[in-house]
Formats: C-alpha cells, sequence, structure tokens
C-alpha cells in the first residue's frame, strides 16, 4: 500500500493536510481495493504527497492543476476550496447559473474524484505508461479514469448532477468554438491549450465514455475496455472512434 508524505510550510498546514487526507481516505481505500478487484489495478503509487497548491504547481512541478501522478508518486491538494476557485477561474466565461453555483458549492466527493482519477491511471487495463510520449488517443484514459472515478466514488444523485453540469459546458462550447477533434487530444494539448479547453477535453473524454459504456457495454465499462483491447491488438491502424463505429463528442 501506498504511503502518505506531506509537503507542507507549517505546523498548521500539516493539520490542514491530515485533516483532509483522514477525510477522504476511508473511501479511497474501498475504492482501491474495487480496482484490484474488478480492473486489474497491481502496481500502486509508493506514496501520495499531500501539499497545497502553490507547492505543487510552481515548487515540484509547473503542472497548471494540483493533481497528477507517475508511477511513483501522486502529488495532490484535497482542499475543495482550492478546486473550487480552480474550475470557477477556468470556466469564469461561462454565465450558466447551474454550473457556477455547482463549482461555488463544490462537493468533496468531487474533490476525492479527482484523487481517485489518479489512482485510476495505474490499472493494467491501459494502452501507454508514465514514459510513453508517444501514447495515442488519451482521450479513452483520461476518459475512463474520470468515469471510474465518479462513477465509483460518488453516489447515483451526485454523478447524474456532475453529468449534467459536464454537458452544459460541452454544450456552451460546442456553440461558441470550433472544437478540434477529440483524438487529438495528446500530450501537447497541455503545453498548446488554455486552460479552459484543456478540461473541456477532460469534460468530452469523460461524456464518450460514459455513453460507451451505456450504448456498447450496457452498463459494464469491462465490456467497454474489451473493445479497447481488440483495438490495441488489431494494431491502432484506424481511429478507435472509427474502429468502434462511434461519433464522438
Amino acid at each position: 500500500m501506498f504511503k502518505n508524505i506531506y509537503a507542507v510550510e507549517s505546523e498548521e498546514e500539516l493539520k490542514e493536510q491530515m485533516k483532509i487526507k483522514e477525510k477522504y481516505m476511508v473511501k479511497l481505500l474501498d475504492y482501491v481495493e474495487l480496482l484490484k478487484r474488478k480492473y486489474r489495478l497491481i502496481d500502486l503509487p509508493e506514496a501520495i504527497l499531500w501539499t497545497k497548491n502553490e507547492i505543487a504547481t510552481e515548487i515540484i512541478s509547473n503542472i497548471k492543476y494540483p493533481a497528477y501522478t507517475n508511477d511513483i508518486r501522486i502529488v495532490f491538494d484535497g482542499n475543495p476550496k482550492i478546486w473550487s476557485k480552480i474550475l470557477l477561474d477556468c470556466f469564469k466565461d461561462i454565465d450558466i447559473t447551474f454550473v457556477q453555483t455547482y463549482f461555488r458549492n463544490l462537493p468533496e466527493d468531487y474533490v476525492l474524484s479527482i484523487l481517485g482519477h489518479e489512482i485510476t491511471h495505474h490499472l493494467d487495463l491501459f494502452d501507454g505508461d508514465f514514459s510513453d510520449e508517444e501514447y495515442s488517443e488519451i482521450w479513452f484514459e483520461e476518459g475512463m479514469c474520470h468515469y471510474l472515478s465518479r462513477r465509483y466514488l460518488m453516489n447515483e444523485t451526485a454523478f447524474q448532477k456532475l453529468l449534467e453540469v459536464d454537458k452544459e459546458i460541452y454544450l456552451f462550447y460546442k456553440k461558441t468554438h470550433t472544437l478540434s477533434p477529440l483524438y487529438e487530444f495528446d500530450i501537447n494539448t497541455y503545453e498548446d491549450e488554455e486552460a479552459d479547453i484543456i478540461e473541456l477535453f477532460y469534460i468530452r473524454s469523460f461524456l464518450m465514455i460514459n455513453k460507451l459504456v451505456d450504448d456498447i457495454g450496457e452498463g459494464d465499462p469491462l465490456s467497454v475496455f474489451s473493445l479497447y483491447k481488440k483495438w490495441i491488438d488489431a494494431g491502432k491502424k484506424e481511429t478507435l472512434f472509427s474502429f468502434l463505429g462511434k461519433e464522438e463528442y
């Protein structure tokens, strides 16, 4: 099992991060056991590094958000107020009361699902690894990490509410922007695009996985993973969308 490590600047910050960790840990460990049992979670990261946003995004890394992973550790700030501010800033141009209200009153389970997303990246069911800069069609992995963490760490009402929030965001951008194809979501996206467009790629990926699970998997994500593996085994000679015979979000 992973270790819990803290990167803080004061005793007060340490107490805050320990409190956040204790709040999330029971549900997180239950989720880890489920992933081990059903989704081939074999190798966990060695540690979760609990820290604040500034340390995560300015000292440890220049990654824009305080939640990221590699094969050694996850770095995470679990403060809901920080994530509320991040999302409100990211989608400040969306004048939809339902969306803005949701982000202003961000549920703790939403924040927990972000940590769950990072854990889910460690599944052996995905094609790429943390050193693979040529990893293609990462929308599938990012969308599935969103889907599984939200599906299992939120109750049904909370999951459906977030689904509606993400649909509203997608529809807003569909009306106001020309959207790049989802299969173009790759490692360069993080350098080339603004924060809202990056987050939109995640939202579209999640919506696409949700649709695939409902339409193809009949509610079972493993059925979608099975088709994903067939695409990989066939040599990825066409886009995953083409292989699946589905139009993208």
